[in-house]
């Protein structure tokens, strides 16, 4: 079920609400690119809180003037190696066809590098803007973080602020009316009052408790959280794990960035970095469980349950029969081994699009009869490669993809 934050993604530039100002600077620089020109900075950082349209403002430029958009999240994928690989080879070399797309890279997230891979990733990408030759976007939260200070100076800052209650009123008015939802105003309020002026977790919120339902009362939003911002998901585990009571364990959760489902996700990949024998990992297990159940019902039945979920997920600091030092919380496997299939998936339907429109034949056919042949011929031929990308309009990334089958 897509998540109504990437359903409802601004398609144009005009559609992006709010930091006007921002919007229209990004805009003036972005069209010197488009006009084959060169600004004085290559690169742009999108500074501000989440939730204000950085990214959404880059993905809507990129549809609005056909641009390529390669992406990264660097506090992912925060490595030298991974940067030179993917940011240093689409901003210096040309596309592979003449006729292809002109290209914008966006790097989220810059300020979340850390650790040993951060003095030579920054070194790496301060090279990678100086000689770029494609549009380079930034996004941050902490333009001030030490470890930009070697690139700041190279980029052009752009600051964005958190959102007007009432901007972000009117865009969950627009999502109600699409999703057929009767709002009550005072319920769209509340959401947007709660969400410190990040406008996706509004749309996350609503679609919480507005999915599914024909109208949207304020007594069905009771429990919705006031929520601060800064607070990120390894601070939220950090002190989920390690409360000295449940009343703190409400609290963090409630204070969450992510949503419930996901937030449960995380707790289970870490338990068994946070608790130590084997019994406590069972009972904090079982506590998890048991949670889900109850987010389950109130998700179904009666949202009044959600207390029973807060109460449950806030104990499980309770099972500890020893202290815990520092412990680094770990990234869940399965978002990203869904995140490399979703996309590999993704580029796979494509491709068989390409060669469904030159062979006219169904995409099944093309995925599944044709397209073994043509990863055959990729690397048996290289001329006949090169060709055979041209004639079907394969992108670069299309390439890459077919050569590894």
């Amino acid at each position: 079920m897509l998540p109504w934050a990437i359903k409802y993604r601004p398609k144009k530039i005009a559609e992006v609400v709010g930091n006007k100002k921002a919007i229209g600077e990004f805009v003036s620089w972005l069209n010197i690119w488009l006009k084959g020109g060169i600004p004085n900075k290559r690169a742009v950082i999108l500074n501000g809180p989440t939730g204000t349209g950085k990214t959404a403002l880059v993905y809507a430029a990129a549809n609005e003037f056909n641009l390529e958009l390669i992406e990264l999240n660097v506090s992912d994928k925060r490595d030298a190696e991974t940067l030179k690989n993917v940011v240093g080879s689409a901003s210096s070399l040309d596309t592979l066809f003449s006729n292809a797309r002109k290209r914008i890279i966006l790097l989220d997230e810059v300020d979340g590098i850390s650790g040993n891979e951060a003095r030579g990733a920054i070194s790496v990408l301060s090279k990678i803007i100086t000689n770029t030759l494609s549009p380079i976007v930034m996004t941050a939260n902490d333009i001030w973080a030490p470890r930009l200070r070697s690139i700041k100076d190279k980029c052009k800052v752009i600051n964005f602020n958190r959102l007007y209650s009432s901007t972000i009123v009117a865009v969950l008015k627009k999502i109600c009316l699409k999703e057929g939802i009767i709002a009550d105003p005072a319920a769209l309020k509340k959401i947007a009052d709660s969400c410190g002026g990040d406008l996706r977790a509004a749309i996350n919120d609503l679609q919480f408790f507005a999915q599914g339902k024909k109208s949207l009362k304020l007594s069905d939003i009771a429990t919705v959280p006031e929520r601060d911002r800064e607070q990120k998901i390894f601070e939220t585990l950090n002190i989920l794990f390690k409360a000295p009571s449940i009343k703190v364990g409400v609290e963090t959760i409630s204070k969450s960035d992510v949503d419930y489902e996901t937030l449960m996700r995380w707790v289970s990949e870490n338990i068994p970095y946070f608790f130590k024998t084997s019994e406590e990992i069972a009972e904090a297990y079982d506590i998890l469980a048991k949670s889900t159940i109850f987010l389950t019902r109130a998700k179904l039945t009666n949202w009044r349950l959600l207390v029973y979920f807060f109460a449950l997920m806030a104990s499980v600091s309770s099972v500890r029969r020893e202290p815990v030092g520092f412990v680094k919380s770990q990234f869940p496997t399965w978002i990203k081994a869904f995140g490399t299939m979703s996309a590999r998936r993704t580029m796979l339907l494509e491709i068989g699009n390409k060669i469904k429109a030159r062979c006219h034949i169904s995409r099944k056919t093309a995925v599944y009869e044709v397209l073994p042949y043509i990863a055959i011929l990729f690397k048996a031929n290289k001329s006949a490669a090169k060709d055979l990308a041209k004639w079907f309009d394969f992108t670069p990334e299309m390439v890459d993809v077919i050569k590894k089958l």
